[in-house]
């Protein structure tokens, strides 16, 4: 080995540290993206699901599809009475990067209502 070279190999596994580093934070920020979105459509779903369900008893199935959400982590930013016991809910999860970024809350769209 020269004498020149002495630590080369030092800077090669820092750099390779810092990919590999680099590497997980993106992969991480995905996975956390991945989920968030899977909790959107969770809310959104029992939220249409607590709403059309809601509305058979006679109870406002808006006010409750929104309280059904907020218990699973959303907000329900719509909700449209569809007739013949049918809603639609809208809902938004917050989502927070690992890494600071202008991103938006998730969003998730269902429609629940009897069948036939």
């Amino acid at each position: 080995m020269l004498a020149d070279e002495r630590g080369s190999a030092t800077v090669l596994v820092v750099a390779g540290i810092g990919v590999l580093v680099a590497v997980l934070v993106g992969a991480l920020t995905v996975l956390d993206a991945v989920a968030t979105s899977r909790r959107a459509q969770a809310a959104a779903d029992l939220g249409a699901l607590a709403a059309a369900t809601a509305a058979r008893s006679g109870a406002d199935g808006c006010v409750v599809g929104a309280e059904t959400a907020r218990a699973n982590g959303g907000e329900l930013t719509t909700c449209v009475d569809e007739g013949g016991g049918v809603f639609r809910a809208t809902v938004t999860v917050p989502f927070t990067p690992i890494v600071p970024a202008d991103v938006g809350p998730a969003s998730a769209v269902a429609r629940a209502g009897p069948t036939g």
